[in-house]
């Protein structure tokens, strides 16, 4: 799976707000530098990532926003019921 160039506003927008979306923000800042995401930081990703989808509905939903999202959350999740790493690669 990846997050495509068009995609990564979602983590821009989570980075704006780090008190809020911690994980996502450390993402965003390791972005390019190849991350390894554990299974529990995946857990927490979900979360944000539903938080984000829930804040993006008012007062109207980002039907991009939404799809990307949907897209990311079975990916995070496998990675954290299946205790795998996420190992990232940069461009």
């Amino acid at each position: 799976m990846s997050i495509n160039h068009t995609e990564e506003y979602i983590l821009q927008s989570a980075y704006q707000e780090p008190e809020k979306y911690p994980e996502l923000t450390k993402l965003w800042e390791e972005f390019y530098d190849g991350p390894v995401i554990d299974p529990d930081s995946a857990n927490r990703i979900v979360h944000e990532l539903i938080e984000l989808l829930a804040g993006s509905a008012d007062p109207d939903p980002d039907p991009a926003l939404s799809d990307s999202i949907q897209r990311f959350l079975p990916f995070f999740s496998k990675a954290y019921t299946r205790s795998l790493d996420i190992q990232c690669k940069s461009d």
